[in-house]
């Protein structure tokens, strides 16, 4: 589900980049991400579908765990979650974590249990004649109508962030 961007013809950025310190390298890079994340965030919004209203005031720019900086890689996920409060207190009213069927949707299967592992399960939802309800694909679509805003404010962000890095040295 995740979705990748290269960005080219930024080759003086990424000369500047290299010369920063790591951390201030994760530090303007991240930035600029999040910067750049902006206007997907209110198109994801703008998309949600509105039941209660959670998924839509949860879509919110989150830091990669797997993409650090590690490897010269650093990413950002736009995605519903919890609040800290909420993870900490275990309060799951306020988990969006349905977002993900209403993105991509489901099998209605009611309170049936489909048994046989992940392949058979599937061979087995097709055959049971269970319902596939279509995702909304509020998330895919931000990021499609989205998408050349958001690199473009990243590379203005960047030059940006790099020049303020710079004199801050």
């Amino acid at each position: 589900m995740a979705e990748f961007v290269s960005i080219e013809g930024l080759v003086d950025a990424k000369k500047a980049i290299e010369e920063l310190t790591k951390d201030m390298r994760r530090k303007v890079v991240r930035g600029a991400l999040r910067e750049a994340a902006r206007p997907i965030v209110r198109q994801a919004r703008s998309n949600a579908p509105v039941l209660t209203g959670l998924v839509k005031k949860r879509i919110t720019v989150a830091s990669s765990r797997l993409y650090r900086g590690n490897g010269g890689v650093i990413g950002v996920y736009i995605r519903p979650s919890a609040t800290k409060l909420a993870r900490k207190l275990k309060l799951t009213s306020q988990d969006p974590y349905y977002y993900r069927w209403q993105e991509a949707g489901f099998h209605a299967v009611g309170t049936r249990r489909v048994a046989g592992g992940r392949r058979n399960r599937v061979d087995r939802l097709r055959t049971s004649g269970a319902r596939f309800i279509e995702g909304k694909k509020f998330m895919g679509r931000a990021f499609e109508t989205r998408q050349r805003e958001a690199v473009t404010i990243f590379s203005d962000a960047i030059k940006r962030r790099i020049d303020l890095a710079n004199r801050r040295k």
